[in-house]
């Protein structure tokens, strides 16, 4: 791994909260963008429940996986689920509100 110092640690933990701080709001606006009115709360209380039974489960298995493996099996098996993730989200995500306004502009 990259990280073999104090500073370089550091250095990764604020790159992780700059890359999480981006993240986590747009996929919240997505999120309740997609809700229907009624059920908006709804959906930002199981968006935070889903990211804090990731943040509780993750570290646990992660853990067990380097124990298991390596602590590179681990991270790299980090990597890969967050880029995937990430990228599955931008390759098929579309902007709701886009198409709500389009739908509305083709039903006048």
């Amino acid at each position: 791994a990259f990280v073999d110092t104090y500073q370089s640690f550091l250095g990764a933990v604020m790159l992780w909260g700059a890359g999480n701080s981006l993240l986590t709001p747009g996929l919240t606006a997505f999120s309740v963008d997609l809700a229907p009115e009624t059920q908006k709360g709804s959906i930002l209380s199981l968006t935070r429940q889903a990211g804090d039974l990731a943040f509780l489960i993750g570290p646990v298995g992660l853990g067990m996986l380097a124990e298991a493996t390596s602590i590179s099996c681990s991270l790299g098996l980090t990597s890969s689920v967050v880029f995937g993730s990430a990228a599955y989200f931008g390759l098929f995500a579309t902007d709701v509100v886009v198409q709500t306004e389009k739908k509305k502009t083709k039903a006048s």
